[in-house]
């Protein structure tokens, strides 16, 4: 719930602030610094109202064995540690807006990386969860702190310049923007949320265990995959703010195609390696059966396959068009799990064949038209064609992959080695074979090339 706490502010100022960036309209950009200031001030001092009048009713949410510390203490720990954070969130907003989302990732990579090794140390000598939740704490402000110099120091302009004025349709478009992405918020927690009920509730609690174990795996990658996809949202909002709608359209091809090149690797490689992972990890008690990975690997690419919807909807504005999608897509989930659950009976399945139905339904189209309709004024067929062709492929080559594990297995070591070898060399045959000539595999290749060309000159000086 605290991920609701900045009611949507966030993305809707990053957008906000495209235009004058790119225009050095500093005056602006300086004006909804002050005023984002303010507001997550208030969020602050809001949310630590509101943890402190909930923290006297923290006992009756816990059940079971008492944990040996006092969890009042370390519910103030975890909450101080989240209300700092709004002090400074506006330095992070400022970044990714002027195209410097990098610094952040580093700046955050730097300290969280410090602040693991003290943890470590903490836990071998003291053995004190305390001090390693203050661990966590103390690195969360110095970040941000290091963070903030930053941006003081390459940023005058928002001391040198004077505020103005927010214009009306500013606010309204603030305001609209900010609903938008507070029901996205409140729609993705509903379907996730619902989803461990329906599983707990209608299954049983040890198969939210052992889907727990799939979860970890797939959202380690998921998180990777995020960072990597939304990396360059700031420089897409800066074309979208200067450059053409033609423009704009060719680069979310460019994006939708290179998003769809991970996810078919990762894909490929759960297909094959998922089931042989959680075996060799935590044993085969605690394996689902095919069709149940299928529907997960299924989720986890509709899901994925959404992200460059995601990063053009933040850098085009488009949230308050797509305020009811959240609504349809949560009812949607909701009435297909249940039928699944209580009419078919068909468990752990019927939960994520409810999730896929109601992705393929509302989100999965209906983002995508949104970026292309409304806010680059382009046909959407095109994009449907692209989809199916892309799909296609890798649904080739899931078919030839599972006939190679059906001979291969991969639940030992040595097999798992040999399977990960044979599944990254057929997925790439099968990927150069029907993409080599397409212009958007050039522009991965360009982009590849540069890469590695950038690393061995690292290396070399």
């Amino acid at each position: 719930m605290l991920s609701l706490a900045d009611l949507g502010i966030g993305n809707a100022m990053v957008y906000s602030m495209y235009k004058p960036l790119a225009n050095e309209n500093f005056s602006e950009v300086r004006t909804l610094i002050n005023l984002m200031k303010k507001i997550y001030f208030f969020i602050g001092l809001g949310m630590a109202g509101m943890g402190i009048f909930v923290m006297p009713f923290i006992q009756t949410f816990i059940h079971g064995k008492q944990p040996d510390v006092n969890i009042y203490i370390v519910y103030s720990l975890f909450l101080l540690n989240t209300v700092s954070s709004y002090f400074f969130a506006y330095n992070r907003s400022l970044l990714i807006a002027d195209q410097k989302n990098y610094q952040v990732v580093i700046n955050d990579f730097v300290f969280a990386t410090i602040n693991s090794i003290v943890q470590i140390i903490i836990l071998l000598v003291f053995k004190n969860f305390y001090f390693y939740l203050i661990s966590t704490i103390f690195f969360t402000i110095i970040g941000n702190i290091f963070l903030s110099q930053k941006v003081s120091r390459n940023y005058s302009f928002l001391k040198e310049y004077k505020s103005v004025e927010i214009t009306q349709k500013l606010k309204v478009q603030i305001k609209e923007l900010t609903i938008g992405n507070l029901l996205g918020k409140i729609g993705t927690m509903f379907v996730t949320g619902t989803d461990n009920i329906f599983i707990s509730g209608f299954v049983s609690l040890a198969a939210v265990g052992t889907y727990s174990n799939y979860l970890l795996v797939i959202a380690s990658i998921q998180q990777v995959t995020l960072q990597l996809m939304y990396s360059v949202t700031g420089s897409i909002g800066n074309l979208i703010a200067t450059e053409s709608k033609g423009k704009a359209y060719k680069t979310f091809i460019r994006h939708n195609f290179i998003n769809f090149t991970v996810l078919y690797f990762c894909a490929s490689l759960m297909a094959t390696l998922l089931n042989p992972f959680i075996f060799l990890w935590v044993g085969k008690e605690y394996i689902f059966s095919g069709v149940t990975v299928a529907l997960i690997i299924l989720n986890f690419l509709l899901r994925g396959y959404r992200l460059s919807s995601w990063v053009f909807i933040d850098a085009l504005g488009l949230s308050w068009i797509l305020r009811k999608k959240p609504l349809w897509e949560s009812f949607i989930n909701v009435i297909v799990s249940l039928f699944f659950l209580i009419v078919f009976k068909l468990g752990i399945n019927g939960v994520l064949l409810g999730t896929s139905i109601s992705s393929i339904l509302v989100v999965n189209w209906w983002e995508p038209y949104a970026v292309i309709k409304h806010g680059m004024n382009k046909d959407f067929k095109d994009y449907l064609l692209i989809t199916g062709k892309l799909f296609s492929v890798l649904a080739l080559n899931f078919f030839i992959l599972n006939i190679i594990k059906e001979i291969l297995g991969g639940y030992t070591v040595i097999g798992f080695i040999l399977l990960l070898g044979i599944t990254l060399i057929i997925s790439f045959a099968c990927y150069y074979v029907f993409f080599n000539r397409c212009e958007e595999y050039n522009y991965v290749n360009i982009l590849f090339k540069r890469g590695i060309g950038l690393i061995i000159r690292k290396k070399n000086r």
